[in-house]
C-alpha cells in the first residue's frame, strides 16, 4: 500500500467561511469595483481568457516582471477599494501594455520586463507586493520617502501615486507553468474535468535567495486568494484573510523529521507503527490511528520509511520524544521559514510574536496552548506561500532566506529600493542532516515518478480527511511539496542554478466538501496535488542546470526510536 494512503485525522479542523460566488470579467473594459472583493466579502470576477504578457500600472505605479514584450495601451479604468471606492488623484489612470525598452522603461533600469495584470492569477502577486511594500516604508528610509503622503493624501493613495516602478520576483516562464498547471479549469492541468468545487494553489520559491518566482492563489487578483494571506492596505483593507491556511497533514512531518534530526535522531532509528495506540498525552484521549495504511509498519520501521510512507503514530511519537515536544517541531517550523500558523479554533498566530513553548505544548507547561502534539503530523494550518518558503529551506542545507515579491524599486532613473538576501541556518540543523532528509525525500518523488529526466527531486505527500462524521473515508485536503536541487559553484554563471521548491494544495473553493479525482475516487496527496507537482516541478526545471543532491551522512542516534516500547490499543 502506498504510503500517500496515509491520511491524517486530528481534532476537528474548522474551514474558513468564504464566498464561491462569481460574476462575469472582462479585461481592460471592464470597472474594477470588485478590486477589493476578498474571501467572504461579495462577488469577485470569473477568470476570464489570457492575454499573454500582460501589464497594469497603478495610478503611476509599475508592477514589473522579467520578460520581453510589445507596448499595447488599453483605456482608462476607476480604482474600486475598500474605503468607499478610493477616489485616487486625476490624471494617474490604470495602464496596461507590454514593455519593448522603451524610454519609460529604461528610466526603471528595466529593460526586457512586463507588468504583472491584476485580472489574472498574477493579481494575487499585486498583493502580496502592495502588503510587502506598505511594510518596507516603515523600514526603508527610500521609500519612506518615495512613498510620504502630500497634503490630503491617505497613506494608501500615497503608494498609489508616488510613481514607483517596483519589478518582482516573478519569473515569467515559471508563473506561465504554474497558471497552466494549476488551474483545474484548463485542459492542460492534470486535474482537469474535475468537480467545481475544487481549487488549487501553487507557491514556488528560489532556494537561498527567498525569491516567489512563481504564484498561483486563485484565477484573478479580484477573487480568493488560496494560497497565502496578505494583508495589503493598499487594494484591499489591510486586514489577513482566512482562505488560504490549510492543514498540511503529513507534507508537515518534513518538519517533524527535520526537529528530529536537529535532535540527534537519525533516520534510520526504529519506530512502533503498531495501530491504533493510545497516547495518555494525547488531546481528548482517543486513540490514535494510521488511517488507510494500517499494516505498513505492523511494529518496527526505519524514520525514513515512516515518512515516507506518512504513519501518523510514529511522528506523533517522535514528537513527544523531542526536548520540548510540540514546541520544538514549531520552533524548526518557524526557522524555516512558517511564520503564520491557524489553530482548531480558527485563529491565525504569528509564530514570532512569542516563544514557541508559549504557543505549543512542551509536555511541561500547562497543555492550555495553541498547538499540540498533533503538530507533528500537520493539524494546524498554514499557507501555500509559508509551506513553499520553509521547503527552500530544506532545499538550501537548512539555510532560510526572507521571502519576498521585491526585487527592485525604481523612481525615475534613479534605484531606490533593491533586495537583500540573507541566509540564517536553522538552529541545530546541520548540512548533513539536510542530506539525510533529502535522502529521505527522493524516494517519495520515487515512488510516484516525479523526476524529470536527468534529474533527482525531493518531495512530501499529504491528505487531511473531510471533518464531517458522515464522510469517514472522505478527503478534504491534499498537498505535495518538494524541491531540486541546486547547481552552484560553477566559474560560468550560466551552469549556475539556485534549484526550486514548490508546494501545492488542492481542496475546496468554499465550504469543505469531498475532493475526488474526474473518476470518482478519492484524492489523495499523490494523485492531486502530486499530479500538478509532477508536471510543474518537469516543465520548470527543463533547460536548468542539473543539480545533484548530497550523499546521505546517516548522522544520529540510531536507537532513539521506540520500537521496543510496549503499547495498548483502543
Amino acid at each position: 500500500m502506498n504510503g500517500d494512503d496515509e491520511r491524517s485525522r486530528g481534532a476537528a479542523y474548522r474551514p474558513a467561511s468564504v464566498s464561491a460566488d462569481t460574476d462575469d470579467g472582462s479585461p481592460g473594459g471592464a470597472s474594477l469595483a470588485g478590486l477589493g472583493a476578498r474571501a467572504g466579502r461579495g462577488p469577485r470576477p470569473a477568470q476570464s481568457d489570457r492575454v499573454r504578457q500582460q501589464s497594469w500600472i497603478f495610478a503611476g505605479i509599475a508592477i514589473l516582471t522579467v520578460v520581453a514584450g510589445v507596448s499595447l495601451v488599453y483605456g482608462k479604468h476607476v480604482l474600486g477599494g475598500p474605503e468607499s471606492r478610493k477616489t485616487l488623484p486625476v490624471g494617474q489612470p490604470i495602464k496596461i501594455y507590454y514593455s519593448d525598452g522603451s524610454t519609460e522603461m529604461a528610466q526603471a533600469g528595466a529593460d526586457n520586463r512586463t507588468l504583472v495584470p491584476f485580472d489574472k492569477p498574477t493579481g494575487h502577486v499585486l498583493h502580496n507586493v502592495m502588503d510587502e511594500l506598505s511594510k518596507l516604508r516603515e523600514t526603508d528610509r527610500n521609500i519612506a520617502r518615495a512613498t510620504a503622503p502630500g497634503p490630503g493624501e491617505s497613506r494608501a493613495q500615497a503608494i498609489m501615486s508616488s510613481g514607483l516602478k517596483i519589478i518582482t520576483t516573478i519569473d515569467k516562464p515559471t508563473q506561465d507553468a504554474a497558471e497552466l498547471y494549476a488551474d483545474v479549469g484548463k485542459p492542460d492541468s492534470p486535474l482537469y474535468g474535475v468537480a467545481r468545487n475544487v481549487q488549487a494553489a501553487l507557491v514556488a520559491v528560489e532556494p537561498n535567495t527567498g525569491r516567489v518566482i512563481a504564484y498561483y492563489g486563485g484565477p484573478t487578483g479580484a477573487g480568493i486568494d488560496y494560497a497565502g494571506a496578505p494583508a495589503d492596505p493598499v487594494l484591499d483593507d489591510g486586514k489577513m484573510k482566512l482562505a488560504g491556511y490549510h492543514p498540511p497533514a503529513a507534507s508537515f512531518m518534513i518538519y517533524t523529521l527535520g526537529a528530529g534530526l536537529s535532535e540527534g535522531v537519525s533516520v534510520n532509528s526504529y519506530w512502533n507503527g503498531t495501530s491504533p495506540r493510545q497516547f495518555p498525552s494525547r488531546t481528548g484521549g482517543n486513540a490514535l490511528r494510521n488511517a488507510t495504511a494500517e499494516g505498513v509498519c505492523p511494529s518496527s520501521c526505519p524514520l525514513w520509511q515512516v515518512t515516507v510512507d506518512s504513519l501518523n503514530i510514529p511522528h506523533f511519537a517522535l514528537t513527544l520524544r523531542l526536548r520540548n515536544q510540540a514546541a520544538s517541531v514549531l520552533d524548526f517550523a518557524r526557522a524555516a521559514g512558517i511564520r503564520y500558523m491557524r489553530d482548531d479554533n480558527g485563529q491565525v498566530h504569528d509564530l514570532n510574536s512569542a516563544k514557541a513553548t508559549e504557543l505549543a505544548s512542551t509536555g511541561t507547561n500547562s497543555g492550555n496552548t495553541a498547538f499540540s502534539t498533533e503538530i507533528g503530523f500537520g493539524q494546524y494550518g498554514v499557507t501555500v506561500l509559508d509551506h513553499a518558503n520553509g521547503v527552500a529551506s530544506l532545499a538550501a542545507g537548512g539555510n532560510a532566506a526572507r521571502v519576498h515579491f521585491i526585487r527592485e524599486a525604481w523612481r525615475g532613473s534613479r534605484k531606490v529600493y533593491d533586495e537583500s538576501v540573507k541566509l540564517t541556518p536553522i538552529p541545530g540543523y546541520s548540512p548533513q542532516m539536510a542530506a539525510d532528509e533529502a535522502w529521505t525525500l527522493q524516494k517519495v518523488a520515487d515512488r510516484y515518478g516525479w523526476n524529470p529526466p536527468g534529474r533527482k527531486v525531493a518531495a512530501k505527500t499529504g491528505t487531511w480527511e473531510l471533518s464531517r462524521p458522515d464522510s469517514r473515508g472522505a478527503n478534504a485536503h491534499s498537498w505535495t511539496v518538494g524541491y531540486a536541487a541546486a547547481a552552484r559553484g560553477d566559474q560560468d554563471p550560466a551552469r549556475n542554478w539556485n534549484g526550486l521548491a514548490v508546494a501545492v494544495w488542492v481542496g475546496n473553493k468554499a465550504d469543505e466538501l469531498p475532493i475526488k479525482l474526474k473518476d470518482g475516487k478519492s484524492m489523495q496527496g499523490s494523485s492531486g496535488a502530486g499530479q500538478i507537482f509532477g508536471a510543474f516541478m518537469k516543465a520548470s526545471t527543463e533547460g536548468k542546470p542539473v543539480g545533484v543532491f548530497p550523499e546521505p551522512r546517516f548522522v544520529g542516534d540510531e536507537d532513539a526510536g521506540d520500537a521496543g516500547q510496549q503499547v495498548r490499543g483502543n
